[in-house]
């Protein structure tokens, strides 16, 4: 062995521990580059079919076109009635009834006719109502029956028949129909009213 690679042997396998590394690092090395060539070389492989079982099969698809080609192409023939069984514009009173005319009119014609009398039973409440807003505003103070009877109303003598008067933003004229003991009689177009002293005290 030449001097120098002596020397350097020498030096390798003075200390058993590196030395191992070494080798242990060398087969590594060996192993991963033999694992690089096989992957690197894969072999190829090729799988021969006989000639006759080629020319079946294009047989076999090209029948299968033609196939499916006459399916396509074949006509069918489909009749159609001269004249349909019914119309199809014509409404059928089964699921859409006509409906009754009189007695929509008849319920209409009530109706209208309660309307009025309504409407104559509410202006008629919401006129005594007034009306009895009206006489509460008005205060009898003093009655006299001696001949003639007289009634002092909101500070003001009054003789049966004359008109009284509200004063308010909307007057009506009352006429003094009768004098009685601490009360007296209103009128408003045939409505009466009475008035009625308040005690002391109330």
């Amino acid at each position: 062995m030449h001097p120098t690679l002596r020397r350097y042997w020498i030096q390798l396998t003075a200390d058993r521990k590196k030395f191992g590394l070494l080798c242990a690092m060398v087969a590594v090395g060996m192993l991963l580059w033999a694992r690089i060539v096989i992957i690197s070389n894969v072999p190829r492989t090729a799988t021969a079919t006989n000639e006759d079982e080629q020319v079946e099969i294009l047989n076999t698809a090209d029948s299968t076109l033609y196939t499916s080609a006459s399916r396509e192409k074949s006509q069918v023939n489909i009749q159609l009635d001269r004249r349909p069984e019914r119309d199809p514009f014509v409404i059928d009173p089964v699921f859409f009834p006509k409906p009754d005319i009189g007695a929509a009119s008849s319920s209409n014609d009530d109706k209208s006719a309660a309307n009025p009398v309504e409407d104559s039973e509410s202006r008629e409440a919401r006129l005594m109502a007034r009306l009895k807003e009206a006489t509460g505003r008005l205060t009898l103070e003093a009655v006299m029956s001696g001949p003639p009877p007289m009634a002092i109303i909101s500070g003001k003598a009054y003789r049966i028949g004359q008109t009284i008067t509200t004063g308010t933003s909307q007057e009506y004229e009352f006429v003094l129909k009768e004098v009685s003991h601490r009360t007296v009689t209103l009128d408003f177009e045939g409505r009466k009213f009475e008035l009625r002293m308040t005690q002391l005290g109330q």
